[in-house]
């Protein structure tokens, strides 16, 4: 590349919210390709976020190739997008980057809102549009999880399968409320499927608890007894098969501890059949001040070192073509977010 078309580089950032959406940068980046025909800007370069990059929870400055804009775009480049939610979903972070960007000469394009014209903070008009657009992202985004929110909760309260397989098991039906097997199940024809708990191994549990109350059973005991009964899933598991291990106050079973202690708190959370909840708190005489939450359980993993990167100089990356430049921005994906001074 030469000197004055690295002046004039247009870069072209595609993102999808979520992992399922395969197409979604696909379509991105034939529009993005189809603008800069249009407007006469030559080849560009594209920089792909990972799909289900999250453009409300991260920053701009926290995204790998935001932190990489930040760093390597200069003045007389272009940055272009299809929509302003492409650079993130909150409404300070849109418009402090765009404004960053915006003061080190780098022109911004967006596609749905500008037609295709570049930003000018210096204009009035350019700035009131600007603050609309991200506004509107921003609330769209929340509006959003709202509904997702009801809607789960809507489907909770209907016995329909919300992801959460805990203590339950998921029955396929059809319109008429009939059982069919799950490799029938097609969503198209009116099928559904449907959180049902798994009533005989949380029967199983309560037993558990109650022989660990009136005799303080722990570890090889709570384990061998789960074998004499012969304990197991709907699916005809042994769930309280597995390794053994031992402490120092003795030995214990990973599987049986693990179950024991969640169901206890779910019951405090009134997340299991009312009938169980009732049972399993008048055997342990749990409340909420009793069981901790579950991620007062977790163990903090020491992070690892970060490792040594070679930076290279911009005369150095200005030879490099756009396979380079991404295989370099893969490499730094790890690197600490950006503070951008205002």
């Amino acid at each position: 590349m030469s000197s004055s078309s690295d002046e004039t580089r247009v870069w072209c950032m595609t993102r999808a919210s979520t992992p399922g959406q395969v197409t979604s940068q696909a379509t991105q980046r034939e529009i993005l390709t189809r603008a800069c025909q249009s407007l006469a800007l030559g080849e560009p370069i594209f920089l792909d976020e990972a799909p289900g990059t999250s453009g409300r929870s991260k920053k701009f400055a926290q995204r790998p190739m935001g932190l990489f804009c930040l760093r390597t775009l200069r003045k007389g480049q272009t940055l272009m997008v299809t929509a302003i939610d492409r650079l993130g979903r909150n409404f300070i972070d849109q418009y402090t980057t765009i404004q960053t960007l915006f003061d080190r000469g780098v022109r911004v394009i967006i596609l749905k809102g500008w037609g295709g014209q570049a930003l000018d903070l210096k204009k009035a008009t350019d700035r009131i549009m600007l603050a609309i657009l991200a506004w509107v992202s921003d609330i769209e985004a929340e509006r959003l999880s709202e509904r997702t929110k009801e809607g789960l909760a809507f489907r909770r309260s209907q016995g329909l399968s919300t992801g959460l397989k805990t203590f339950t098991y998921i029955q396929a039906f059809d319109a008429d409320g009939k059982e069919i097997p799950a490799n029938l199940y097609d969503k198209m024809k009116g099928h559904h499927k449907r959180n049902l708990p798994d009533r005989g191994w949380l029967d199983q549990l309560v037993e558990l608890l109650v022989l660990q109350k009136a005799t303080r059973a722990k570890g090889r005991v709570l384990f061998d007894y789960c074998a004499e009964r012969g304990f197991r899933t709907r699916d005809g598991r042994e769930w309280w098969r597995g390794k053994v291990y031992v402490n120092a106050k003795g030995v214990y079973t990973n599987a049986i501890s693990k179950a024991l202690k969640t169901v206890r708190r779910l019951a405090v959370l009134g997340k299991l059949p009312d009938e169980y909840n009732h049972r399993i708190l008048s055997i342990t005489g749990d409340t909420p001040a009793t069981v901790r939450p579950k991620w007062k359980y977790e163990v903090p993993r020491a992070q690892p070192s970060e490792p040594i990167v070679a930076v290279p100089s911009e005369a150095d990356m200005d030879s490099w073509n756009a396979d380079q430049l991404r295989t370099w921005i893969r490499s730094r994906e790890n690197m600490p977010a950006l503070v951008v001074a205002r």
